[in-house]
Parts: C-alpha cells; sequence; structure tokens
C-alpha cells in the first residue's frame, strides 16, 4: 500500500533548511564549509550557500567561505550579494587571481559598467587564465558603454594573455555583429569558440542571438535549448527563449518557459525582468511593477529593467518615478532611444512640454530618419505651442513613412504637404475620432491652423478636449485659433483657462 506523503515539497525543504540551519551547531566552521563545498560538488547551490552562511556566522573571517559564498550567489544571478561578499573575501586578502575575475563580472552584471572600468582597468594579475577572464569584463563593459575602441582592446588583451581565449573570441564576435553583413563573419568566430570550447554556454547563446538576427527563429530556438541542455540553469538562454517565442506570439510558449526559468532561478534578475515583460504585454501593470522592483532591488543599476520600469510607471500614471528610471537609463546610456523617447512620452503626458522639448531637441538631428521619433517631434512642438515648427515635423514623418497602412496620419500629413486637402483631412478626422491618442488631433488642428480654417480647427479643438479635459492644451490652441479669427476677448479667456489648468504652462502665458 502506498504511504500517503506527510508533508508537500515545500515544507520537506523548509525542514531540510532547518536541519541544515540547526543540525550543525556543534560543528566546527571548517567542518560546515566541507560540507558546503560537498553541496557544491553535487550542482546543490541552495545548500550549499545555507552551509556557507553557517560557516561565517561562526567564523566571520573565513576567507574561502566568504569567496566560495560570493562566487556561488553570482551564479545564481543575485548579483548584489555576490558582489557585497567577494568585495569582502578580497578585504580578507583572499588571492586576487580568484576573486577579482567574479567580482567584476558581479559589478558587470548589475550594469556598473564605469566603475568596472575605474576599478580594474589598470589591474594586472598574475596568471594568464585570470587576466584573460578580467580583460574580457573589461571588454564587455566597454563595450556596454559604446566604446567599441576600448572593447576591442580589452579582448585583444585577453587573447595576448591567453591565446584563443574563448570568452575572448565571443566577445570580438559582438565587436563584429555591428550590422547585418557582418553576421555571417561573426557568426564564424563564434563556431571557432564553440570548436575549442562546446561547453560554452555564452557561444551557444550568442550564436542563437546571431541566427535570430538573420531571422533563422528554429535554428536560433535549438542554439539555446543546447545552451540550456550544456547547463540547465543558464538563465540567459531560458531568457532568449522566452523572449524568442514571445516575438513569435506563442504566448504560451513563453509563459511555460518562464515557469521553467522560475524553477532554477526564481530570484535571477533576468527571471524577474522577464516576468514583468510579460505582465506588461498583458497589460496587468500592477503585477509589472511588483516584478520589476523586485529586479531592481537586486539590480539596481540594470539598464533594461530601469526602462521596463519607467515605461511600466508612465502606465501606471507615476510620472515621476517614470522620469526618474528614464533619467538613470540615459545617464548611464546616453544614445538609448527607446529611452529617450519614453521619457518624451513621460514628459507630455504629464504636461510638461518644455521638459519634452529640453528631452527631444538633442536628437533631432541624429533622429531625422525616424519617422516615429519626427512626429514625436511635432506633437512636442505642438504642445509648445509652435504651429510652424509642429507642422514640419509631422511632415517629415509623413515623408520618411508614406506607404505604412498603421500611420494614416503620416499619410494624410503627406498628402497636405502634396497640395491635396479635402481627403487628408477626413482621413486625420476619422483616426481622431477612432484613436484613444492625440497625434491624429493635433496634426489636424496643426493642417487646418495652417490653412487659417479656424473654424475647422476649433471643431478639431473641441474633439481633443473631450480626450484631454484636464489639460491646458485645448484651452492654448483654442486661444490660439481664436486669434486667429481676432476675437481677442475669447482667445484671452481661453488662454487664462489654460493657465488655470496648469499655471506654468508656458505657451499659454506666453500668448496672453
Amino acid at each position: 500500500m502506498k504511504v500517503p506523503n506527510a508533508i508537500g515539497s515545500k515544507a520537506a525543504w523548509a525542514l531540510v533548511a532547518v536541519t541544515l540551519l540547526t543540525g550543525c551547531s556543534g560543528a566546527t566552521p571548517e567542518a560546515i564549509l566541507a560540507s558546503g563545498k560537498e553541496y557544491l560538488a553535487k550542482n546543490d547551490r541552495p545548500a550549499a550557500v545555507i552551509q556557507l552562511k553557517n560557516a561565517l556566522q561562526k567564523s566571520p573571517d573565513l576567507v574561502e567561505a566568504r569567496y566560495l559564498l560570493g562566487k556561488t550567489q553570482l551564479e545564481m544571478g543575485e548579483v548584489q550579494a555576490a558582489e557585497k561578499e567577494l568585495r569582502r573575501a578580497s578585504e580578507l586578502k583572499h588571492p586576487p587571481d580568484e576573486v577579482i575575475p567574479p567580482l567584476a563580472r558581479a559589478m558587470l552584471f548589475s550594469g556598473e559598467y564605469k566603475k568596472v572600468i575605474t576599478e580594474f582597468g589598470k589591474t594586472d594579475l598574475t596568471t594568464a587564465e585570470a587576466n584573460a577572464d578580467l580583460q574580457t569584463t573589461l571588454g564587455q563593459a566597454h563595450l556596454a558603454q559604446g566604446n567599441r575602441e576600448a572593447a576591442g582592446a580589452a579582448f585583444a588583451a585577453a587573447l595576448a594573455a591567453k591565446s584563443g581565449y574563448p570568452e575572448a573570441l565571443l566577445g570580438q564576435a559582438r565587436l563584429k555583429a555591428r550590422t547585418r553583413e557582418q553576421l555571417p563573419e561573426a557568426l564564424a568566430i563564434v563556431e571557432t569558440a564553440l570548436a575549442s570550447a562546446p561547453k560554452l554556454t555564452e557561444a551557444w547563446q550568442f550564436k542563437g542571438d546571431i541566427l535570430a538576427a538573420q531571422g533563422q527563429s528554429d535554428p536560433a530556438l535549438a542554439a539555446y535549448l543546447n545552451a540550456v541542455q550544456v547547463k540547465p540553469d543558464f538563465v540567459p538562454a531560458h531568457a532568449q527563449i522566452v523572449v524568442l517565442y514571445s516575438q513569435q506570439g506563442k504566448a504560451d510558449e513563453a509563459a511555460k518557459q518562464l515557469e521553467t526559468m522560475k524553477k532554477v532561478a526564481p530570484r535571477h534578475p533576468n527571471t524577474l525582468y522577464l516576468q514583468a515583460l510579460l505582465a506588461y504585454q498583458k497589460k496587468d501593470f500592477a503585477a509589472a511593477r511588483e516584478a520589476i522592483q523586485q529586479e531592481l532591488r537586486l539590480a539596481p543599476d540594470y539598464v533594461p529593467g530601469l526602462l521596463l520600469a519607467g515605461v511600466i510607471e508612465i502606465e501606471l500614471k507615476s510620472y515621476a518615478q517614470a522620469e526618474a528610471n528614464l533619467l538613470k537609463v540615459l545617464q548611464r546610456v546616453p544614445d538609448q532611444s527607446l529611452a529617450r523617447r519614453a521619457l518624451i512620452v513621460n514628459y507630455l503626458r504629464s504636461a510638461q512640454p518644455e521638459k519634452a522639448l529640453e528631452a527631444v531637441r538633442p536628437v533631432l538631428e541624429t533622429a531625422e530618419n525616424d519617422s516615429n521619433m519626427m512626429a514625436l517631434a511635432g506633437e512636442v512642438y505642438m504642445q509648445n505651442g509652435d504651429i510652424a515648427e509642429a507642422t514640419r515635423y509631422f511632415d517629415k514623418a509623413a515623408l520618411l513613412d508614406p506607404k505604412d497602412p498603421s500611420k494614416r496620419t503620416a499619410r494624410a500629413l503627406s498628402q497636405l504637404a502634396g497640395g491635396e486637402t479635402d481627403r487628408p483631412l477626413r482621413e486625420l478626422e476619422q483616426v481622431a475620432a477612432t484613436d484613444t491618442g492625440i497625434r491624429a488631433d493635433l496634426a489636424l488642428v496643426a493642417a487646418n491652423l495652417r490653412r487659417r480654417d479656424f473654424d475647422r480647427a476649433l471643431v478639431a479643438i473641441d474633439a481633443l478636449e473631450k480626450k484631454q479635459p484636464e489639460s491646458a492644451l485645448p484651452h492654448n490652441l483654442r486661444g490660439a485659433a481664436l486669434v486667429g479669427k481676432g476675437d481677442e476677448a475669447a482667445a484671452r479667456r481661453s488662454f487664462e483657462r489654460a493657465l488655470t489648468l496648469n499655471a506654468s504652462f508656458f505657451p499659454a502665458l506666453a500668448n496672453l
């Protein structure tokens, strides 16, 4: 007869944990450390961490336990805790060749790119392996900051320290994969790395990345699966499988893979990041916020996490928090276009058009071929009361992307720029009537003001006000239209109403 299980799996694990915590009370720190090493040999990291912490509780300066704890936490994705323990091990004079490479990686994974370079950029270790490891990490930090020349020099230094060092070859492959035309050459370098290190999971992952970039989804998936077959708890490959399924619209498969990921690394920042991302895609913004906040507690400087946190806070109308997160991204990666776009949208939604203008100005020249940014710039200038500049940028957006059916607003503006009037204006009116956004409304107002059709502009402004009843913008635009009609008294009332809603709305103040 089958005996029923008296306790659940969670309770059983709790009992094991209690046994580990209490069963070694009479053992020496060295004996507990030896027990921790045995768990590491069995690849049981959670149990090893408990034993290593037990050893340190009895002997805080037991440097080997401190080092192994940090190294194990790094492998588990607990990068902040890992950095703390590895730094303490370094202070306790653990051999630099052993402790500095993982310490530098922990800082890299936390997004502390500049700090890694400042602290270890001139460090010279004694063994070829350690030097190659550290130089590869420095190369990755330089690459993350966009300094490709310094990254290349660091990867070359790693290969000079140890010829054919696979991780450095992988870094060189990342440098090569700059354009679509260079992807085959980058893939060849990855294959060279895999030939000498077939269990290099990062190489399998990057091979998958290259294949995915080439549109080869199935071979990419096979490469990612190879990575997790080699190392079942290799989080980055699990993450890419989730992303690939998500991009293919396979939401169920993505969710299943995320559950697998949670089993092997429930507290890894990537796991929490993807949990937040999938919740965001489902428009469950509260759950997304909870997950991303957990991720940022573990890795507060992780740039993708800060970016996702920013866009989540925009959806939850926490505009000040969104601004703080997005500014952190741009401080670390100034040319991060998604973060800048989100920051501009955040300022527009929070009725801060002057800040939106400050945010968009630095990229107007470099993004002049980006139709989305040009359309957003048009919206920014419109909210700042500069109708001429708004129209100019809306026209640029239309000329850049006139055939995209999803951009009916841009297409209508293109037709207006070509001299047509009635058909594109009707198109803008239809889009404005059916879209919850305001870009078409603003474009319609701008077009009518430019044509000096002030009555039609006022109708469009009335529709805009219904979408944003608490915004100062419609009242400022109405004032501009009324000035055009020669009704200065009514225009003054509109500008005053705008300032009642937002006392710092400068365009209305200037018009008044």
